[in-house]
């Protein structure tokens, strides 16, 4: 499915699917929010980077994950401070790799303080 969402908006137009994948993320199907914030990292827009910085409080696991990775590979620094909340507050330890993850690629200082305290806390 997510090839066929990716073809449809690069045919459809950058711009109107730039819009298109912004305003998805917020969609009642979880599905649509999952492969939204996917090929998301496609379209590195401000609504877009907005759209995946919101979908860091989805309920779905899958959203945040895919949300995550696609700010990453947008360089979105901007979703640091975004990030950094979520790493205090995030349960599921495969999001919370992800945002280890995450936050290394983006490679910015304000993450050290904060990732050298998580790594701290976790059992040995």
């Amino acid at each position: 499915m997510n090839g066929l969402l990716l073809a449809f908006l690069v045919f459809t137009g950058c711009d109107s699917a730039a819009d298109d994948i912004a305003r998805n993320l917020t969609s009642e199907n979880p599905v649509v929010r999952e492969d939204s914030a996917k090929v998301a990292k496609n379209f590195g827009t401000e609504a877009v980077i907005q759209g995946l910085i919101g979908a860091l409080n989805d309920p779905s696991e899958n959203v945040r994950i895919n949300s995550l990775n696609s700010l990453a590979e947008l360089s979105a620094n901007q979703a640091v401070p975004d990030i950094l909340q979520l790493l205090e507050t995030e349960t599921s330890a495969t999001v919370q790799r992800q945002i280890v993850d995450a936050l290394g690629r983006l490679q910015d200082e304000r993450a050290v303080q904060a990732l050298i305290t998580f790594i701290e806390k976790q059992p040995t």
